[in-house]
């Protein structure tokens, strides 16, 4: 008695998509990675550094210009 021919076959069938499953597979970890969340985490970073650092380092430098006193509103530039 011979075997089915299904039997016999469904090795061969299965063995082109194993391969097309490992080259797909292959092709996923060619990928270039996408920088646009780290572009957005670096643009934070430099944001907060501005805001916290930057901006009040000049405003120190206006600030030491005038004869700035907070209970008068009268402020004037006087100058070196």
């Amino acid at each position: 008695m011979q075997k089915s021919s299904s039997v016999n076959d469904a090795p061969a069938q299965r063995l082109p998509m194993i391969n097309r499953v490992a080259h797909d597979t292959r092709v996923q970890h060619n990928r270039k990675p996408k920088w646009g969340f780290v572009k957005t985490i670096v643009l934070v970073a430099v944001a907060l550094y501005m805001v916290i650092l930057i901006v009040p380092l000049f405003l120190s430098f206006f600030y030491s210009f005038t004869d700035l006193n907070p209970l008068f509103p009268n402020t004037k530039f006087v100058g070196l």
